[in-house]
């Protein structure tokens, strides 16, 4: 009995046996009308997938491609790079805020201190003329 190995007959269609493996390999193939039938149709298959014309790539698939593979193959910056502009920004506002906390504190810190003690009103005076 004839076990019908189709791996076999494809190595043989692909040229991937040489030597003695080869010759085996013919021989059972030879003696099996199935095998036979398997094997040309395996190099008629061959021969046509060898003759059909490979498919190009658009520009956009291409600039598509480049960029994909650009964007996967980039360093990856560290997580505090990337966190660096929030900790500037915390750091200037706590500047700021410092500053302004000590420029308060110039007059004895006391908001009501610092108040003018007499209020001119424009106002009035316009009106009683």
């Amino acid at each position: 009995m004839h076990d019908h190995d189709i791996e076999r007959v494809a190595a043989v269609a692909e040229g991937r046996l040489t030597g003695s493996d080869l010759v085996a390999a013919e021989a059972a193939i030879a003696s099996c009308d199935r095998c036979a039938r398997d094997l040309e149709d395996q190099r008629l298959a061959l021969t046509f997938m060898g003759q059909a014309a490979q498919p190009a790539m658009t520009q956009l698939e291409r600039v598509s491609l480049h960029r994909a593979i650009r964007q996967a193959t980039a360093p990856k910056s560290s997580r505090w790079v990337r966190l660096a502009p929030a900790f500037a920004a915390a750091a200037a506002l706590v500047a700021v805020l410092g500053v302004a906390s000590l420029l308060g504190r110039g007059g004895g810190g006391d908001i009501e201190s610092a108040a003018p003690a007499t209020v001119v009103s424009t106002t009035s005076a316009a009106t009683s003329k």
